[in-house]
């Protein structure tokens, strides 16, 4: 586990805003260009963000994973750990927690969130020796009273994320929250949509 590095609420609406923000993540990335930022395989883009066009988009290890239709979107959250990095995007319909995370061995890759505005989970995961990107069976699904987060491992592969897990059942409460969270046996989370990044303090 690894401390917070990183942890903003204010809302970006622009490429522009959003790349500077997520630029001043203090030794986070490895390579940083003018609409992309890197860290270990996987790379984000964000050019067209809030105007059109691809909005995000996540590349590595020959695959790609892209999120459509991002008029007038925005983001309202951003966490960062050594480890991994959640935030949240919305707009046109669109509902997406992007996430990216290493394991145990310091390899890195990438998750999307579902794209639609009536669901949370997850759609898609990019990593190295993965036979497909499309992740099956993602859903954060509602609990009468109790959540439950665990790890997040490729369903076409064998790539386990280390302190990015994700969230499997949740009260109904928390099911779009975006945030900080204590579980009952003390470990700590930003949660993400169905995404949660374990931090120490």
């Amino acid at each position: 586990m690894a401390g917070l590095i990183y942890y903003d609420t204010n809302t970006y609406t622009t490429a522009a805003s959003l790349l500077t923000a997520l630029e001043s993540i203090p030794n986070f990335w490895d390579e940083v260009g003018e609409t992309t930022l890197t860290k270990g395989g996987v790379t984000i883009s964000v050019s067209g963000y809030g105007t059109g066009g691809n909005g995000a988009a996540m590349t590595g290890y020959g695959r790609s994973i892209t999120l459509h239709n991002p008029n007038s979107q925005y983001c309202y959250i951003i966490a960062a750990t050594a480890k991994g990095l959640v935030m949240y995007v919305s707009g046109s319909g669109q509902q997406r927690g992007i996430a990216i995370g290493s394991d145990k061995n310091g390899n890195w890759g990438g998750v999307f969130g579902n794209a639609s505005s009536s669901s949370t989970g997850i759609s898609d995961l990019l990593a190295n020796n993965l036979t497909a990107t499309s992740f099956t069976g993602g859903d954060c699904n509602t609990a009468n009273i109790n959540t439950q987060i665990i790890d997040l491992a490729a369903d076409k592969g064998n790539f386990i994320f280390d302190d990015l897990r994700r969230v499997l059942y949740t009260v109904s409460a928390l099911k779009n929250y975006y945030g900080k969270l204590t579980m009952p046996n003390g470990e700590k989370y930003v949660k993400c949509g169905a995404f949660a990044l374990r931090y120490t303090e």
